[in-house]
């Protein structure tokens, strides 16, 4: 029998099993499993405390944000950002600088974005994009309609809804 499995299944599992109930620990979870390829979950981990080695609550393993962060000097700086993505989503006095997401390459970013969803309680993306499909972000394809002064088009007729980038308001 593996340590994983004497202490009541893999690691993954065990940090699932801790962050039930909350949107913001199951996200926090996902992230820390997920983001950077899965580097920051492992066994032996710092700042992931085992639960249950008394025989209550076996099965079961939490992170600790404040070591997650303590201890993340050492990582690449996209590791470093989604150690403090993971961290703030457990503990509100944990800094995370959001303009940081832009060292991250594109699939990371969509894991850090996801978790952030999955903490607001808001569902996944269904459509996936990738950098070589449109993106909803993008103006619209085909020709615009000149907008004349707030609201209103050239003409003065219909209203416009307001847009901003390809996002309709």
């Amino acid at each position: 029998m593996s340590a994983g499995q004497a202490s009541g299944g893999d690691l993954q599992t065990r940090l699932r099993n801790w962050a039930r109930g909350t949107h913001r620990a199951k996200a926090a979870v996902e992230l820390l499993v997920s983001g950077m390829r899965g580097r920051l979950a492992y066994e032996g981990a710092p700042w992931i405390t085992e639960l249950g080695t008394d025989g209550v609550r076996r099965g079961y393993a939490s992170i600790d944000p404040e070591r997650l962060v303590r201890e993340s000097g050492p990582l690449s700086s996209g590791e470093r950002f989604t150690a403090s993505v993971v961290a703030n989503l457990l503990d509100d006095e944990t800094p995370v600088a959001l303009a940081d997401i832009a060292r991250l390459d594109f699939a990371e970013a969509r894991i850090v974005l996801g978790a952030l969803r999955q903490a607001a309680g808001l569902p996944p993306l269904q459509q996936a994009h990738s950098p070589a499909a449109p993106s909803r972000l993008t103006a619209p394809a085909g020709p615009s309609k000149p907008v004349g002064p707030v609201g209103q088009s050239a003409a003065g007729s219909a209203p416009v809804p307001p847009r901003l980038g390809g996002l309709e308001l």
